[in-house]
């Protein structure tokens, strides 16, 4: 389903493939919290979790085009805060009550959400293609989700 949303553009299949191999990643993330967030404080983890993230971008930074502005200051912290710290505490907070294998469908439908958003507030046009691998992930979903 996912290479089907994705078909638009070859290219594009490049960064899709980076985007398979952060999934299996985060996959082994999410079995990971199963398996420890319900012993540990959600705050902790998340402590650790982002002082690592944040250490490990620091050689990826090109100090170089941030110049003497601190215009990007506000967006840095909107990111990291909002989007990276805010975003992770409500999933180890929610998967404290629910089990690995139902995170994962539901986290599933990130691309489905992503692609509607797209098309809803950017105006994006999807070809039988894209529509038709978001209807084999909302299928596979129900599907297992039935069972």
């Amino acid at each position: 389903g996912i290479l089907l949303i994705a078909l638009n553009d070859l290219d594009q299949l490049f960064g899709n493939l980076f985007t398979l191999i952060c999934a299996t990643g985060y996959a082994m993330h999410i079995v990971m919290v199963e398996r420890y967030v319900k012993d540990m404080s959600i705050s902790k983890l998340m402590f650790v979790q982002s002082i690592s993230g944040a250490i490990f971008c620091i050689p990826f930074l090109n100090f170089s085009n941030l110049g003497l502005s601190t215009n990007f200051i506000y967006q840095i912290i909107f990111l990291g805060f909002v989007v990276n710290f805010c975003a992770f505490y409500l999933q180890l907070f929610g998967q404290k009550s629910i089990n690995a294998s139902t995170a994962s469908l539901l986290f599933g439908l990130e691309g489905v959400f992503a692609l509607l958003i797209g098309v809803f507030f950017v105006g994006e046009i999807l070809n039988i293609l894209n529509w038709t691998g978001v209807l084999i992930i909302l299928f596979s979903i129900f599907y297992v989700i039935k069972e």
